[in-house]
């Protein structure tokens, strides 16, 4: 992030970056717990794992078209001509 970011710009996408993942870290804990109180442990536990299992699958499903976009890129760099 630092490379990418200007040097005045830097504090804030650190900082945008330590509250993205606050929130990440926080809010399924919170919802975790309301869900617990509501519908049970056994339940709340199983609809969480399934959550994850979706959310995974998912990255993993569009890993390889993000691989593909990186590579036509990279070809697309190595035949474009240079002025």
């Amino acid at each position: 992030m630092a490379r990418v970011a200007k040097p005045h710009e830097r504090g804030a996408v650190f900082a945008l970056a330590n509250v993205i993942n606050y929130l990440g870290n926080r809010v399924p804990a919170v919802l975790g717990g309301i869900a617990v109180t509501n519908i049970g442990l056994r339940t709340a536990a199983e609809i969480y794992a399934l959550a994850i299992a979706v959310i995974t699958f998912a990255a993993l499903a569009l890993r390889p078209n993000q691989v593909r976009v990186e590579r036509h890129s990279a070809t697309t760099a190595e035949i474009a001509p240079c002025s």
